[in-house]
């Protein structure tokens, strides 16, 4: 059975939420419609039309607002079924009104959110969110919510649902994500909440408002645009060979002026211990794994090696931040030592 189905069922009629409007100001408007799908809340199709095109008129002030009822459709997830209406509000305006959407689903480079990728596993969890959600988006955003509905992703055959949340205006704050780096150990199942605990604490230093924390994932309301990054380090197979290194690896990420970072030694599941960097501007550094191409046999030859090695880069002009010793790869035994330089690399 295909994870969700939409069956369209029928079509029904529209509403005007409007007055007309002098015939001279009417020539100079042009015509337009905002199409959603939304859940039908026990009402409906005609009413949920027309409470739509209401909320549009008083976010928007728009002309000849109607509000239609296109279909009802049946939506089947996870073995549960829902309704769905398609509602059109058209309208006259100067020009087209394109709602600011906050998007709870996946998450960019960049801490962009996208529908793609959602954040809920099911249509259920998706709809039980909207409710607190539409109080934060309205608290932060200071838009009145037009509509707040579930759109799934591209994968039909392993479906997901991202809470979209329509206002008009000029938002007051936006909404940012925070997902650790997808190379990280999350990838193989490893818990995260260290890392975005790190995150959600360095969020609320700058001003920013987390409104969801699943201990994998943080979205967050900012109004100065300060969004968090992280950047994973080499790995170590003893805690303590981790932990002797932060104090080198704090310096190192926050020599940039504009860094605030948090550096932690998070464990996986495969008994290892990463380096993980958490703050503003943790991804402002370039990494160059054995600047000398030597490899050392023992943690502590490589340790006591560092200030010869860091020598040679002043000496040679090189701009680094620091060194730090760590496992070799699967490759070769031993150890290396990582040089650590500003964004753009030695």
């Amino acid at each position: 059975m295909k994870p969700f189905q939409i069956i369209l069922a029928a079509i029904s009629f529209g509403v005007v939420a409007s007055a007309s409007i002098p015939n001279a100001r009417a020539q100079s408007l042009s015509a337009y419609s905002y199409r959603v799908v939304i859940p039908a809340n026990g009402v409906s199709c005609q009413s949920a039309a027309q409470s739509l095109a209401k909320k549009f008129l008083a976010a928007t002030h728009a002309q000849d607002v109607v509000g239609s009822c296109q279909a009802e459709q049946n939506l089947s997830n996870l073995g549960e079924n829902y309704k769905q209406y398609v509602v059109v509000v058209n309208y006259r305006a100067s020009g087209q009104l394109i709602p600011y959407k906050t998007i709870f689903g996946g998450i960019d480079f960049e801490g962009g959110s996208t529908v793609s990728g959602g954040l809920f596993s099911s249509y259920r969890a998706c709809l039980s969110a909207r409710a607190q959600q539409l109080v934060y988006f309205e608290r932060y955003s200071g838009l009145k919510a037009v509509d707040a509905r579930c759109d799934s992703g591209n994968d039909l055959t392993n479906a997901s649902w991202s809470l979209v949340i329509d206002g008009f205006g000029q938002s007051k704050a936006y909404l940012y994500g925070f997902k650790p780096f997808q190379f990280s150990s999350e990838s193989f199942g490893a818990p995260v909440s260290d890392i975005v605990h790190s995150a959600s604490l360095m969020i609320k230093k700058y001003g920013g408002h987390v409104v969801f924390d699943n201990n994998r994932i943080v979205f967050y309301y900012s109004s100065i645009g300060e969004q968090i990054s992280d950047m994973t380090g080499p790995f170590f197979n003893k805690l303590s060979q981790c932990q002797v290194q932060l104090p080198e690896a704090h310096m190192i990420f926050n020599t940039f002026k504009r860094a605030d970072v948090n550096v932690i030694c998070h464990e996986d599941n495969s008994a290892q211990y990463q380096l993980v960097a958490i703050g503003k501007y943790a991804n402002g550094v370039d990494e160059d794994i054995d600047a000398d191409t030597i490899r050392y046999q023992t943690f502590g030859e490589c340790m006591a090696d560092r200030s010869r090695v860091e020598q040679n880069l002043r000496s040679n002009g090189v701009d680094f931040y620091g060194t730090i010793c760590a496992p070799s790869d699967m490759v070769f035994s031993g150890y290396t030592m990582h040089v650590y330089t500003p964004f753009g690399g030695l």
